[in-house]
């Protein structure tokens, strides 16, 4: 977020100097965009540098337990976000209405109320995983 204010900045700062002529507009315009560039990147390499840091000193195995504490952590500081990745999961028939509430972390009849609050039908019957393999086993017999 940070970065994003300040690359936001800096296309401000540069458009206070265009004094109409449009070249001059691109010319800071493009400055600003490969600052942005330049910002963006080093806040990356520090990124991975800290997390490469985390994996060599043993707090983590691989990079994959980490992003998974990551995304946990996420969605335990951001319960909107928790609630909105398992509404999209219902929608698209991934996961249950009772996987969806304990995912969630909310009870039926609040995971119920939360759906249809967001205009999302409350759905009968198996999942779409659920369908393709009864199918599939009805076809053996």
């Amino acid at each position: 977020m940070a970065v994003l204010a300040r690359a936001a900045g800096l296309l401000f700062f540069a458009s206070g100097f265009v004094t109409g002529d449009i070249a001059e507009a691109k010319g800071f315009i493009m400055g600003a965009i490969i600052m942005f560039h330049i910002v963006m990147t080093m806040e990356a390499n520090i990124v991975v540098k800290q997390v490469n840091a985390l994996i060599e000193g043993g707090y983590y195995p691989n990079k994959a337990e980490f992003v998974e504490d990551a995304i946990s952590a996420f969605f335990e500081l951001r319960k909107d976000m928790k609630i909105a990745s398992v509404i999209e999961l219902y929608k698209k028939e991934e996961i249950s209405i009772s996987k969806a509430a304990e995912l969630a972390g909310l009870d039926m009849e609040e995971i119920k109320r939360v759906l249809v609050e967001e205009g999302v039908g409350i759905k009968r019957g198996f999942t779409k995983d659920r369908r393709t393999a009864a199918s599939e086993l009805s076809g053996m017999v």
